[in-house]
């Protein structure tokens, strides 16, 4: 489970990574369960999901040296005669470009959108809508689920005291027990049927213990911090970007504890074809007299020398 938390941004650059997430969902022919509590209609919204880049490549070939290749190639002799295998990288979308819209048999097979019961969206009305979905796809057999559901903690929604227990739901099996029965019991949950979740939220509209839950609950936690242009230049006036992608969680597939990547200050750019991703560099140091200090030209090579 997957969190995008964009603080004051009012949703501008989360809506670019829901975009492709949803586009990444439909080229690799899944199923999707999308909710909203601001009423957007599920067709035009996957109306506006961007295309693939004419750029990337979906598969490299790797070739395999011959036997004949000489004498540096003896031991892979064996692999003369094994087929060439195929690496497909990930998919690289343009925010630019539109992608063919899904027809009507093929949106209402894929896609289930969430439709409120009453007039205001509710967490118990979207769980239950979800429970019935991951039933049905657990017992069809059907392949990978993806999930996204927005602006998570919106005054939007009728029930904000159930966040917490939604989440918990969400999250699996072993901790409903600890729950107090407000939903329905569920059979089958979203760890057990092969599906990615991912939320978005601004925790600017949620108290503490709204932010500690969410955070608690989810396996990768992702902060956009937008920055003014005064803000970015006292940052680093040399390069271009919109605000700040802080990693506060990164799941690990071969621990319990979360990964720690060896940086995790980082800068984002939402670009008219992409949203990119970068590492902050910071500025050079300049001494008193004006002139960079030559040992150490950059801060923050400075602080890694340190340690």
């Amino acid at each position: 489970m997957m969190v995008v938390d964009e603080q004051g941004g009012r949703g501008r650059f989360t809506c670019a990574i829901c975009k492709c997430y949803l586009a990444e969902g439909v080229v690799e022919g899944q199923s999707i369960f999308f909710a909203s509590p601001k009423g957007s209609d599920a067709e035009e919204v996957f109306a506006q999901l961007p295309a693939t880049s004419s750029t990337s490549s979906t598969s490299t070939d790797v070739s395999v040296p011959s036997a004949s290749a000489g004498a540096d190639f003896k031991i892979a002799w064996r692999y003369n005669t094994k087929v060439q295998e195929t690496v497909r990288t990930a998919s690289k979308f343009d925010l630019a470009k539109k992608a063919e819209k899904l027809g009507e048999t093929e949106f209402s097979k894929r896609v289930i959108a969430y439709k409120p019961v009453n007039r205001r969206p509710a967490y118990e009305d979207v769980w239950k809508q979800l429970h019935s979905s991951l039933e049905s796809h657990h017992q069809a057999g059907g392949g990978f689920l993806r999930i996204l559901i927005t602006d998570m903690g919106s005054p939007l929604w009728a029930d904000p005291s159930n966040l917490s227990r939604f989440l918990l739901y969400l999250r699996g099996k072993e901790t409903c027990c600890y729950v107090p029965y407000v939903f329905p019991i569920p059979s089958v949950f979203t760890r057990q049927a092969n599906c990615i979740i991912l939320l978005t939220a601004d925790t600017l509209l949620l108290d503490e213990c709204g932010r500690v839950d969410l955070l608690n609950c989810c396996d990768t936690y992702f902060q956009l911090e937008p920055v003014g242009e005064q803000q970015r230049k006292e940052m680093n006036a040399f390069q271009k970007f919109d605000g700040r992608f802080i990693i506060k969680k990164l799941a690990s597939p071969y621990s319990i504890a979360p990964f720690h990547p060896e940086c995790t200050d980082m800068v984002f750019d939402l670009t008219r074809h992409s949203f990119d991703i970068n590492v902050l560099h910071l500025p050079p140091a300049i001494g008193r007299d004006g002139a960079t200090d030559t040992a150490n030209t950059m801060s923050c090579q400075r602080i890694q020398s340190e340690f």
